[in-house]
C-alpha cells in the first residue's frame, strides 16, 4: 500500500514505486477513471490514437466536442504539428 499527501493546491507526488508500476516518466499524462470501486489512474501514451482511447463507453460518447477537439489539439501539439488550433 501507498500513500500521498496532498498540497494546499491539489497536488500529489507519486510513489516512485507506483510510477514504475505504471511507467509513469517525467512529462507523461496521467488519465483517471471512475470504477465502481472508485477512480482508476493509468497512464496515457502520447500517440493521438493513444489519446483518443477510453473516451467512448459502451459506444456513447462520453466527451462533448469541444473536449475531443482540446484533445485532438493536444495531440497534434505533442507531435510537433503546428497550426491546426488556430
Amino acid at each position: 500500500m501507498f500513500f500521498a499527501t496532498t498540497t494546499s493546491k491539489g497536488q500529489i507526488t507519486i510513489p516512485v514505486e507506483v510510477r514504475k508500476m505504471l511507467g509513469i516518466e517525467p512529462g507523461v499524462k496521467v488519465r483517471f477513471e471512475p470504477t465502481e470501486k472508485g477512480v482508476e489512474m493509468k497512464a496515457v501514451k502520447t500517440d493521438s490514437a493513444s489519446l483518443m482511447d477510453g473516451m467512448f463507453a459502451d459506444g456513447k460518447v462520453s466527451l462533448t466536442i469541444d473536449e475531443i477537439n482540446e484533445a485532438v489539439e493536444e495531440a497534434a501539439i505533442s507531435s510537433g504539428m503546428k497550426g491546426l488550433g488556430s
